[in-house]
């Protein structure tokens, strides 16, 4: 047998309804679209030295799922977009 040489590393395309460096904005983000129906969390990110709270309102293994979520909250009037995030 040969030892296992990969890698577990997954994939997941995450819809982002928002990002802001406050974090009550997020949550007020979180707050709204957890009323209506969406599973939405918190995560942080940080860009030239400045941390944003960001409303993630779904993590899929297949983009194109995400992209429907995307399509869906812009419709709701969210200007959300994918990060593809490494895990």
């Amino acid at each position: 047998t040969q030892p296992n040489t990969s890698t577990s590393t997954k994939t997941y395309y995450r819809v982002v309804a928002g990002s802001f460096t406050n974090r009550s904005n997020a949550q007020d983000v979180v707050n709204t679209l957890n009323k209506k129906g969406y599973n939405t969390f918190i995560a942080t990110f940080t860009k030239n030295n400045t941390l944003y709270y960001r409303a993630i309102a779904g993590s899929y293994s297949v983009r194109s799922n995400a992209t429907a979520q995307v399509d869906k909250l812009k419709n709701d009037g969210y200007s959300a977009f994918i990060e593809v995030y490494t895990k």
